[in-house]
């Protein structure tokens, strides 16, 4: 029982100082992050009947940063949020809206806060 406690601290201690530890899933409940670095990627298909797309929600940070990014189907940038220390309102919308697959890009730098997303 003592190696299985001590396999579980290191499995802890090894994934804070790799990429961070996160609970939660993004866009479906609210997400922790703990020291969390890296970058996710997520997508949205819009329709040609309905072609907007935002994303909006809080984050709130004690340290490092977080920088959302979206991206429309031509892989330009269309919109830039960053999320550092304190709480912070996100409010992200595609200006010129083309049906296709647009991309939120999420890079962490030692990110220690929660955040609250919606995208669509």
């Amino acid at each position: 029982m003592r190696v299985v406690i001590v396999l579980i601290i290191l499995l802890v201690v090894a994934l804070y100082f790799t990429i961070g530890i996160r609970i939660g899933f993004l866009f479906t409940t609210p997400v922790y992050l703990i020291n969390a670095e890296g970058v996710n990627h997520y997508y949205v298909n819009s329709e040609p009947s309905n072609p907007a797309v935002v994303v909006f929600g809080e984050c709130s940070g004690q340290a490092g940063l977080m920088r959302l990014q979206l991206f429309d189907p031509a892989h330009h940038l269309v919109s830039s949020q960053r999320c550092g220390l304190g709480n912070a309102n996100v409010s992200m919308r595609a200006p010129n809206p083309a049906p296709g697959t647009y991309e939120l890009r999420v890079s962490m730098l030692h990110y220690n806060g929660n955040a609250n997303l919606e995208f669509f």
